[in-house]
């Protein structure tokens, strides 16, 4: 929401919009909160090793959503116990921290 608001507010800033209207049935709120999703799954997809738990929120309904987010939840055990190591040196490395 913050992100959303603050977009109102350069497009404003911009002359692009005469007035804040927070709405969120727009069309511009569901592009925001759309690319907000895709970049939040694609950090926990490169860094937990799945994709973000809430993607899977509605998807499915049930048991089949519980085993869904199980599975999500051991693939993160996984990653974090046998390759965030080595991604963790990666990242040091490149940021000049031997």
């Amino acid at each position: 929401m913050i992100g959303y608001y603050a977009s109102l507010v350069q497009l404003k800033q911009l002359n692009l919009i005469k007035e804040i209207k927070t709405d969120l049935k727009s069309e511009f709120y569901k592009q925001i909160f759309g690319m907000y999703e895709e970049m939040g799954d694609h950090i926990s997809l490169q860094y937990g090793g799945s994709i973000a738990h809430h993607a899977q929120v509605g998807q499915k309904k049930g048991k089949l959503s519980s085993i869904s987010e199980l599975l999500t939840s051991f693939k993160r055990h996984l990653a974090n116990n046998f390759t965030d190591p080595q991604k963790q040196n990666v990242f040091n490395l490149f940021l000049g921290i031997y």
